[in-house]
């Protein structure tokens, strides 16, 4: 879990800093930004996993953009960030 959730991260952080950089880019890998949003929905997540692998933070950073591009993310990300905040108050 927590290699795949490093990936995720690492491709999330790759597909911010297009949409979201100085050079900002209207094109993003939805395919790529795809799979690892469903890898995190699916993936049993722990609040180890979540702090080591820095997705929390990959997530967050994506629930704040406000690129065009990446908004059905953003929804994602919301929900995504509520189920791992319900988990850590529950540790």
């Amino acid at each position: 879990a927590l290699e795949a959730a490093t990936q995720c991260a690492a491709t999330i952080n790759a597909e911010l800093a297009k949409a979201d950089g100085a050079s900002a880019s209207p094109f993003i890998d939805d395919e790529a930004l795809a799979k690892a949003f469903e890898t995190l929905e699916s993936l049993p997540m722990d609040v180890d996993t979540l702090a080591t692998s820095g997705v929390g933070k990959a997530i967050n950073k994506m629930r704040k953009s406000t690129a065009a591009t990446l908004a059905a993310y953003v929804e994602r990300a919301k929900v995504l960030l509520g189920r791992w905040k319900a988990l850590a108050a529950g540790r």
